[in-house]
């Protein structure tokens, strides 16, 4: 052993021929810093792979890593047992204390090169074997561990993300404290650990920690750090940018009027009719649609012909059992209703399309554009921008490139869009549910056969006699 304190300390190379390497005799081969092999007696032992040098500190760690060191060299006996005994009668026990003893030396050797160089001034002096050495160690720093699992437990309930620094790399932060826990032997379910982590994110992320709360059954580790850096890229740019289509739309609009006093029937009107068309049917066993009374058709209806001749407005209505490129009216002495903010996802559409101008936070003027409707009609373009949906949950949906196009009567919000900026559209039963990395944005509910966006803000539809256009939504 007093061979490899002085190679180990003075750094000196020692080259021994192993065949000439007297039995229990220790000799190391160093290069440099870094020490190739040690050799005693007839054997030599690869020394590369070696565990970082204990230091004082995290024992069992650096003892799980030794020991496996000491297994894969086929000498993780020789600290678990005893020197054999020389028995009389038995001729090969001397043979085999021999063999024992010197892989005993091997593997004190290899023990204390493990060690910082501190640590090796003190217990390289140590008489004994091997195993002697590996139980005094446990003996003082093992007990020592016992008051840093004190201080991990610690670290583990003090620990708290904080504003305006990267919530994935607290993250991996944290996960060294849960590794240390796991090598202090206090092994956390993977579940509890993504729970501790949604419930130490900054205040900024309550949102996002409250979505993940609601799909804890399944989440998992990993998907928990991909949701991390979605979200985190995400807040980093702040918005998607804009992607730009051909403007064509698969719209509702009910465009002009469908009739006049002049024109009663437009060719539009013509087609709804033919689709629409019902088996003839005693009169007296049909209401009339117009006025809702017995004994004549809604063409022939007096009430009908008398508004027609008041030049008053006329107003189509959508009801929810016409067709979905159609409309039916109904009641022309209904108030003129104005155009609202409310807002429909539209998988067919292939643009987003506002009625109103004042919804928008950036617009340009745009000349010579026009959208296809969903009844083959074309729609003059007033201009392209920016509009802002705000959600209760305080979530902000940006929509860009949106076209402003006034004869439009509900806001339209096309899915395809959306899907192809990263967002997903989770539609169950009734209702649909906008999410982006898997954070919740916003929902909406089916009305009239429509997804309608429930937003933030509510602007009450009303009524005016006075009023000369007539749009429904």
């Amino acid at each position: 052993m007093a061979n490899l304190k002085n190679a180990v300390s003075e750094n000196v190379v020692v080259e021994n021929n192993v065949d000439e390497i007297p039995e229990n005799n220790v000799s190391v081969t160093n290069c440099g810093d870094t020490l190739d092999y040690v050799a005693t007696g007839s054997q030599r032992v690869d020394l590369t792979g070696m565990p970082e040098k204990f230091s004082g500190h995290f024992f069992k760690r650096w003892q799980q890593r030794m020991k496996i060191l000491l297994i894969t060299k086929g000498l993780l006996s020789v600290i678990m047992t005893v020197c054999p005994p020389v028995v009389e009668s038995d001729p090969k026990s001397l043979e085999r204390q021999a063999l024992w003893r010197e892989r005993d030396e091997i593997a004190k050797g290899m023990i204390l090169l493990g060690l910082s160089n501190m640590l090796f001034d003190v217990y390289c002096t140590l008489h004994g074997t091997a195993k002697d050495l590996w139980d005094e160690l446990d003996k003082k720093y093992n007990t020592e561990d016992h008051g840093l699992e004190k201080y991990i437990v610690s670290k583990f309930l003090r620990f708290d993300m904080k504003e305006g620094k990267s919530v994935l790399e607290q993250t991996q932060e944290f996960k060294l404290i849960l590794h240390s826990l796991r090598e202090a032997d206090m092994e956390l379910p993977e579940k509890f650990k993504v729970m501790a982590v949604v419930e130490k994110f900054p205040k900024s992320w309550e949102d996002f920690g409250m979505t993940l709360k609601h799909k804890m059954k399944k989440i998992t580790w990993k998907s928990l750090m991909h949701s991390i850096t979605v979200e985190e890229e995400h807040k980093k740019a702040g918005y998607i940018a804009p992607v730009e289509f051909q403007p064509k739309a698969h719209v509702i609009t009910g465009g002009k009027q469908a009739y006049n006093s002049k024109n009663k029937q437009s060719p539009s009107f013509k087609s709804i009719k033919a689709k629409l068309k019902i088996a003839k049917k005693p009169k007296a066993n049909r209401p009339c649609w117009n006025c809702g009374q017995m004994g004549h058709w809604a063409k022939l209806c007096p009430n009908k012909k008398a508004k027609a001749q008041s030049g008053g407005p006329q107003v189509n209505m959508v009801t929810g059992g016409t067709s979905s490129n159609g409309y039916v009216s109904i009641n022309p002495q209904i108030f003129t209703i104005y155009n609202s903010n409310e807002w429909l996802i539209d998988r067919g559409a292939n643009v987003h399309v506002c009625a109103d101008k004042s919804l928008f936070v950036s617009y340009q003027p745009a000349v010579g554009r026009t959208v296809m409707m969903g009844n083959t009609s074309a729609a003059s373009v007033q201009g392209i921008g920016k509009v802002e949906i705000k959600f209760p949950s305080g979530k902000i949906l940006p929509l860009h490139g949106v076209h402003h196009v006034p004869e439009i009567r509900r806001n339209i919000v096309s899915g395809s869009i959306l899907v192809k900026e990263g967002y997903e559209l989770s539609f169950k039963l009734n209702k649909v549910v906008i999410l982006l990395g898997g954070t919740f944005i916003g929902k909406g509910y089916l009305s009239d056969g429509l997804f309608k966006i429930v937003v933030d803000y509510f602007e009450l539809n009303y009524v005016s006699e006075n009023c000369d256009s007539s749009c429904l939504w």
